[in-house]
């Protein structure tokens, strides 16, 4: 697996990229190296291209997730989480959230979507920042 990510602060958002096979435990992690930027935030929403990622999830992960959740609540503050996505088994991932969601165990509101400009609606952000946006999501996913 592949993670970066990038702190916008006038925006008030984070881009996350993630790439190659990847599981819950480690979309945690990353949240864990995120909140020790400095720049960090926990109000900030998210923007995560998951497209060059394939998520492996099992039937007991979405259990496993809330409770991670409530053992790190930092990561679970009120906030949006635009997950962009190319593929259907994402689609699915997302949509468990969002059903779980219901249950008031998680206060992030995800929404799935296969556009840029569809995710920076959802998200508030002006139109005018995608080309900025697409940048910082080009040299995220630059080998290092």
């Amino acid at each position: 697996m592949k993670f970066r990510y990038y702190i916008v602060p006038n925006l008030n958002l984070v881009l996350e990229y993630y790439s190659g096979s990847f599981e819950y435990k480690d979309i945690f992690e990353c949240k864990k190296m995120e909140m020790n930027d400095p720049y960090w935030k926990d109000y900030y929403d998210v923007l995560s291209d998951i497209r060059n990622g394939k998520f492996v999830l099992t039937n007991s992960d979405i259990k496993n997730i809330h409770g991670y959740l409530d053992k790190y609540p930092e990561i679970n503050a009120k906030r949006k989480s635009a997950i962009l996505t190319n593929l259907p088994s994402h689609v699915v991932f997302g949509t468990l959230l969002k059903g779980h969601n219901d249950t008031e165990l998680s206060l992030i509101t995800p929404e799935i979507f296969s556009t840029l400009e569809a995710a920076l609606l959802w998200l508030g952000i002006a139109r005018n920042e995608k080309e900025s946006i697409e940048k910082i999501f080009a040299e995220l996913s630059l080998d290092s």
